[in-house]
């Protein structure tokens, strides 16, 4: 992820306020801290300001009582802010009480967050569903700021990986998360003192309360779903809380048999509050949409104005009908299509573009469609325009976006080109009939395109336009796909041709990555599997291999082709064009 968007907003003497979803959890208390923490390294004064108090569980994080609950008074000194970080939560709904005085803010809002449900509210966003947490995320900005983990730091960030990972069980625990928390232990958060501090400091009311569901637990499903159901009856018999329900679902989750867990309890003015967990594939995500709530695959939560009865019957049958689903998902084959070249992140190079439409036509391809990304940090976005404009079809990549203003996550390279691009295609009043038409072909451009069963993206299926899918996000530490891929695997009917990564390769139906050498160049459709390909790119691979790529697709065979061209030639018209950087035609010649 490209954090140098922040970088140019965290100027010293600005102030922000700092806020995470109601009743915040370990992940949410902890990148709060963090973040404040590094912020005020670089300057920024951070005021953290949630809907509720820090748990009581967490609260040796916040030894300066750093953390404060929203009050209208609040209101005047949000108003002073320049900027607003939202942590953990893209929706307004999750954010509570401090969301009407913040949508409101002129202030930049940023949002960092891991879960897949997003209201788009945010100026930047710095979303990746395939974190662990946002720990996991406030760890790598830091690190890529350029700051300092600090004892302190490195404490706030440990409980907020560690408790959205289960203390590194479940499955969204990557390798990659073992190398964080190894060097967060290195630089002074202690494994055992903080999982005492965590988990080891349990009140009796919390214990009573449990014993008190415990006494009422059901199952459904032939015991693949779980469901407790705490009434505000037992809250008063025992004396427990809000907060004293913390893991306790996870307790749950470690019954044999178990795929989906289910805990509802009763709130104020008719509220019911369910948390949802699920092992193997139940997208608990997918079931708290349908009542409004969110989430992702394995946690999810929702708010139902409904009384305990009536929630209970309604969620249990839509878990039951969500295993139901998943058992009875038919995967189509309906690929029958005429001989296609796909192609993809053609980046304004011109010598790369007609090289492999050369090569396409002695392939016998009998038209050719793009995925997007015509245009971005070459010099030619003009002629390939016009010459996109020819295809079957061309799809919206994110530097089409970026050249329509809307620069999200882009690094300096390409910021500069999008701006330039810009500057370069946005018709005037006086601007003749062809530099209009290029334009409305850019606003224009579709996100998707569906044939039969074949999906054409630029980016992921659940995200068109800016998701990534790496090699490295495909599996976990146990071999097993993670949610991020799966979610995505789960909009695919058989295939999904992708670009955006500049990498050629497939992701197939059980989430594994194969490298276009370990395919020898060539990968075979079957009925009942899924698959993911990624086409490479046309104007700037970046797989050490400066050559040209793209794919031939005739219905049930995808074959991927390397295609040669003047890249000196490309890089020089990139260094002789006012207003580009010379790295840009650099990483040609690099394959990078």
């Amino acid at each position: 992820m490209d954090w140098e968007p922040l970088k140019n907003i965290l100027k010293p003497g600005t102030s922000c306020v700092i806020t995470t979803h109601y009743s915040p959890d370990g992940d949410g208390i902890g990148s709060e801290l963090a973040l404040a923490a590094f912020l005020r390294q670089v300057g920024v004064e951070p005021h953290i300001i949630n809907q509720d108090p820090v748990p009581r569980i967490y609260e040796f994080l916040d030894e300066d009582n750093e953390a404060r609950v929203y009050e209208e008074s609040d209101n005047d000194l949000i108003k002073g802010v320049d900027l607003v970080f939202l942590l953990d939560t893209s929706t307004w709904d999750r954010i509570g009480s401090p969301a009407e005085a913040i949508r409101s803010l002129p202030a930049k809002i940023i949002c960092i967050d891991h879960h897949v449900t997003s209201d788009g509210i945010a100026d930047i966003e710095m979303a990746d569903a395939g974190a662990s947490a946002t720990g996991e995320l406030i760890y790598d900005m830091i690190a890529a700021l350029g700051g300092e983990i600090t004892p302190r730091i490195a404490r706030a960030l440990f409980v907020a990986i560690a408790t959205d990972t289960g203390w590194l069980r479940f499955a969204n625990t990557s390798t990659r998360v073992f190398e964080i928390m190894a060097d967060l232990t290195a630089k002074g958060a202690g494994p055992a003192e903080l999982n005492n501090l965590v988990y080891e400091q349990l009140r009796w009311e919390r214990m009573a309360l449990l014993a008190r569901g415990l006494l009422d637990l059901h199952s459904a499903a032939d015991g693949r779903i779980v469901w407790m159901a705490l009434t505000r009856e037992m809250f008063e018999e025992t004396g427990a809380d809000n907060e004293d329900i913390e893991g306790m679902i996870d307790l749950l989750r470690t019954i044999a048999g178990v795929e989906i867990v289910i805990l509802l309890r009763e709130a104020r003015n008719d509220t019911i509050r369910v948390s949802l967990r699920s092992k193997n594939d139940a997208d608990v995500g997918r079931l708290a949409e349908r009542f409004g709530g969110g989430g992702h695959m394995r946690a999810a939560g929702i708010r139902m104005q409904a009384d305990l009865s009536e929630a209970v019957e309604k969620v249990v049958s839509a878990a039951e009908e969500l295993l139901t689903d998943e058992e009875d998902t038919d995967i189509g084959f309906d690929t029958a299509m005429p001989k296609t070249a796909i192609i993809s992140d053609i980046h304004s190079n011109l010598h790369a573009l007609q090289a492999v439409l050369d090569d396409a036509r002695e392939q016998g391809a009998e038209r050719t469609v793009c995925l997007g990304d015509v245009v971005g940090y070459g010099a030619h976005p003009v002629e390939c325009v016009d010459i996109a404009m020819t295809f079957a079809f061309c799809l919206r990549g994110n530097h089409e976006a970026g050249v329509l203003g809307k620069l999200k996550a882009f690094n300096a390279g390409a910021k500069i080109a999008a701006q330039w691009t810009r500057n370069l295609m946005k018709p005037g009043l006086l601007s003749g009939r062809a530099k209009k038409q290029r334009w409305r072909f850019i606003e224009g451009l579709p996100e998707r395109q569906e044939e039969g069963d074949v999906l054409f993206v630029h980016g992921a299926p659940r995200d068109p336009v800016w998701e990534y899918l790496f090699e490295s996000e495909c599996t976990d530490l146990l071999g097993g796909v993670t949610s991020k891929v799966a979610k995505n695997l789960e909009l695919v009917k058989a295939v999904c041709f992708v670009g955006h990564t500049h990498i050629a390769g497939v992701i197939d139906h059980e989430g594994m990555f194969h490298s276009v050498d370990a395919l020898n160049g060539c990968f075979e459709l079957k009925p009942g599997w899924k698959a993911i390909v990624n086409v490479g790119s046309v104007g700037q691979p970046r797989d050490t291999n400066s050559s040209a790529c793209y794919v031939i697709f005739d219905g049930s065979a995808v074959t991927f082709r390397r295609v040669e061209y003047d890249v000196n030639a490309a890089m020089q018209d990139i260094v002789n064009t006012r207003g580009l950087p010379d790295s840009n035609g650099e990483r040609l010649l690099r394959g990078m």
